[in-house]
């Protein structure tokens, strides 16, 4: 938990602030509610991994001011995450059959491209369970108490199906001492009557008024970082990477920025189907086809 202390955050406080789903905390096998099963993509909305995402990827655009050692946060987890796979690579360059190296597996956006009160995003969710928007993951990881929306799986879809306050202990999972980052970049703040409020919705979309592509700004950066440290003991390696798979899959347009002379680069994104690996049952009557965005 070291590097959540680097970012002033107190990793012993997240289930207690909402910040993340913890199992040695949650588990009741009389109660799939407390703990859902596959609830990986609702830990990725909430504050713990979307503030940790957010910050290994755009850190030094999203967060100037946290900084760790004089080092830009950004700089300084991509730093350490490479040098760990420098180590593994070292002991694994002579092998004949080791032709590269994946640069993550599944990275995430964080809040990156995402308005702060979620707007945009209304009305779909594959997530189960409950659902943050930035600003509620913000909150409730600071101690305030949030009425966060939750979803169930209602016959072929996912709806909202309640709301629930949260946090009402008010915990804050920041360090003793440790300032808020967020709200130290002035993306929320409490007004005159003491109660939070957004000051800068775009924090995540724009830069310098430019709209963000995470893509191509922040995810290409990081892996022709990643190849270029790979390369320097491997010349000859192949950096494998992980792109939205199922947009790529429908031939949406991507904008990665990956010169091959700086490569080579392979697409290596995997793919599950959601409806079976959410409610781990076989749908064989019926199901969803994501390439017509249709029932069949």
């Amino acid at each position: 938990g070291w590097f959540f202390e680097k970012a002033g955050l107190d990793y012993t406080k997240f289930d207690e602030s909402e910040a993340a789903l913890v199992m040695q905390y949650r588990y009741n096998p009389n109660n799939l509610k407390a703990y859902p099963p596959m609830h990986w993509d609702n830990n990725n909305v909430r504050f713990a991994n979307a503030t940790m995402w957010t910050l290994f990827f755009g850190g030094r655009d999203f967060a100037p001011s946290c900084k760790v050692d004089g080092i830009n946060i950004q700089d300084y987890l991509q730093d350490h995450y490479i040098g760990a796979v420098k180590q593994v690579a070292h002991r694994v360059k002579d092998f004949s059959f080791v032709i590269g190296f994946d640069s993550l597996n599944e990275p995430k956006k964080g809040w990156i491209e995402e308005k702060v009160d979620g707007k945009g995003k209304e009305g779909f969710s594959e997530i189960l369970g409950h659902n943050f928007t930035p600003i509620d993951a913000m909150l409730t990881a600071a101690g305030y108490p949030r009425t966060v929306i939750y979803r169930e799986i209602k016959f072929t879809s996912i709806k909202e199906t309640g709301k629930d306050l949260l946090n009402k202990n008010k915990v804050s999972c920041w360090l003793e001492g440790a300032e808020d980052v967020w709200r130290r970049e002035g993306i929320w703040n409490l007004d005159k009557n003491e109660n939070p409020v957004i000051l800068n919705n775009d924090h995540f979309t724009h830069i310098n008024g430019n709209k963000v592509d995470f893509y191509k700004d922040h995810l290409s950066p990081f892996i022709l970082k990643f190849s270029k440290e790979m390369r320097s003991l491997i010349p000859n390696s192949i950096t494998f990477f992980e792109g939205p798979e199922v947009e790529m899959i429908m031939g949406k347009k991507t904008n990665f920025n990956l010169p091959q002379n700086e490569g080579p680069f392979i697409h290596a994104a995997h793919w599950y189907d959601a409806a079976s690996i959410s409610t781990k049952k076989a749908w064989l009557r019926l199901n969803y086809d994501i390439m017509t965005d249709k029932l069949f």
